[in-house]
């Protein structure tokens, strides 16, 4: 009885047939994890790019004197853009909850500059990473006013 076990024992030592499916269990959750993390990083830079779509928007609508175009600037100050700032918070808002935005006009050279801070784990729907609340995007355009 102890031979015979011993037997089919080492048979199935020596017996390779299932190495390679050994080996797949062993890297499919490496490639997986690959997978969903460049999903995340492509997720992540879409968002961004429809982020400095609506900055640009806000920017080219303070140009345009359609948003802030009331404003008082005296030269030599920088003033806030108070509702081209509005705009670009409540445009981002379905993208990233948590984004804080700066609109700052530059009165001497005619320039408004819109940022936008926001945290990357509101650009993604996957939770790949832990810990990575310090992670953060941000989006910065520069437009002059053109009347």
């Amino acid at each position: 009885m102890f031979a015979q076990l011993t037997r089919r024992f080492r048979a199935f030592a020596r017996d390779e047939s299932g190495s390679a499916s050994i080996e797949a269990v062993l890297w499919i959750p490496l490639f997986f994890m690959v997978l969903v993390l460049s999903v995340q990083v492509t997720l992540i830079t879409t968002a961004q790019t429809k982020v400095m779509r609506i900055v640009q928007d806000a920017n080219r609508g303070y140009a345009l004197g359609r948003l802030d175009g009331t404003m008082v600037c005296n030269p030599g100050q920088t003033a806030d853009a108070t509702a081209t700032q509005a705009y670009i918070v409540s445009a981002i808002s379905g993208i990233s909850p948590r984004a804080t935005s700066t609109a700052k006009v530059n009165c001497a050279t005619r320039t408004i500059t819109s940022t936008v801070d926001m945290p990357a784990t509101d650009l993604s729907p996957f939770r790949m990473l832990p810990n990575t609340s310090w992670l953060r995007v941000t989006v910065s355009a520069q437009q002059i006013r053109e009347f």
